[in-house]
């Protein structure tokens, strides 16, 4: 810790709270102190006792079930998967196997599975169709369609969305038999603060809310940011 103006002092010991998405590790000391410590910039070594005892403690309680030793650690990052932690902890521990699944919070959209070991990665998997995505994320988040998602977006080419674009292409009437399938309710979300009169015309977007509002089963909604697309909305429901 050479720019640290109270560093802690040597011999010191801690216990890794979490990992942050740079790879910091962020530590709660004996001292009462927490710091997070840089690999390759603070020097800290693991205390292998510590480790002894946390193995021997997990090869008792799940050896028997698993015949291997298996720790699980959880992740909650914002925008993109921990990946480079991930390469990292590989090439500190080339021993160890590290099994990487993740799932963005946008659930059914950038899921995988990275399998690492000896520094390197040695497998990888992705679900083909939208269904094993959703099925897959909702895996990893311990999770329930039914219960506990519903879906929002809209077509990258509505001009009343205005939102992100996305990769690949699903038909709309695909998305919603699949939500109706989970018992996922849908919110069209039409984010664009710049439109104008002539487009509550757009034919594509009223035939988009159409669709969903005559859809069976569980109520789908509409997110919307402009005053004048909501009149138009609620002029004709």
């Amino acid at each position: 810790m050479p720019d640290d103006p109270n560093p802690i002092a040597p011999g010191t010991v801690g216990k890794v709270m979490y990992v942050d998405d740079i790879g910091t590790l962020h530590c709660a000391f004996d001292n009462g102190r927490q710091l997070g410590l840089v690999p390759g910039v603070d020097s800290f070594h693991v205390v292998q006792l510590a480790i002894s005892e946390a193995k021997k403690e997990l090869t008792e309680k799940h050896s028997i079930r698993y015949g291997d030793v298996y720790v699980s650690i959880c992740y909650d990052t914002a925008w993109a998967a921990p990946h480079p932690i991930m390469q990292k902890l590989s090439e500190m521990y080339p021993d160890i196997k590290f099994e990487h699944e993740w799932a963005d919070e946008d659930i059914g959209n950038i899921c995988g599975r990275y399998v690492y070991y000896g520094g390197k990665r040695i497998e990888e998997c992705f679900p083909e169709s939208q269904k094993d995505c959703l099925e897959f994320a909702a895996k990893v988040m311990d999770a329930s369609l039914e219960e506990d998602y519903s879906l929002y977006g809209a077509p990258a080419d509505c001009i009343w969305g205005g939102g992100r674009a996305r990769f690949g292409e699903c038909k709309a009437e695909d998305v919603l038999a699949l939500m109706s399938e989970y018992g996922i309710s849908s919110r069209l979300t039409f984010s664009n603060s710049l439109l104008k009169p002539e487009y509550l015309a757009d034919r594509k977007c009223n035939a988009l809310c159409e669709l969903f509002a005559g859809s069976k089963g569980v109520q789908n909604g509409v997110i919307i940011h402009s005053d004048l697309l909501l009149e138009h909305m609620l002029s004709n429901r």
